[in-house]
């Protein structure tokens, strides 16, 4: 007699995906890193991509609400003006409790390069 074992039957799905993950995440990434570009100033002139990096803070208290709201609103806007030419890759950064929570720093030195980096 066969057992109908449904959780033995998921939990071999849920390998099989972590597992084709981890062979095709580092290509998607690979991707993403040679299609997203910071904007840059040369001799005085910002250039923007048509699809930037732009580092964002997500903040304490209200801000994961305030986030999540704003970039919908964000998105759509660029959406709408480029006819989808145009798309921000929204990276963040840490600053503030949570930084202080996850590093044991308020304003990590890569939040300072980032925003450096990618004239934020």
């Amino acid at each position: 007699m066969v057992e109908n074992r449904p959780f033995g039957n998921i939990l071999a799905h849920l390998i099989l995906i972590a597992g084709v993950l981890v062979i095709v995440f580092p290509v998607y990434m690979a991707f993403v890193a040679s299609t997203w570009d910071p904007a840059t100033i040369a001799n005085g002139k910002l250039t923007v991509p048509d699809h930037p990096v732009i580092p964002y803070i997500e903040g304490d208290g209200t801000g994961p609400d305030i986030w999540n709201a704003s970039v919908r609103v964000f998105d759509a806007v660029v959406a709408k003006t480029y006819g989808g030419k145009r798309k921000i890759h929204w990276m963040e950064v840490l600053a503030g409790e949570k930084a202080f929570n996850e590093t044991g720093n308020w304003l990590p030195d890569d939040t300072v390069t980032a925003c450096r980096d990618y004239l934020v």
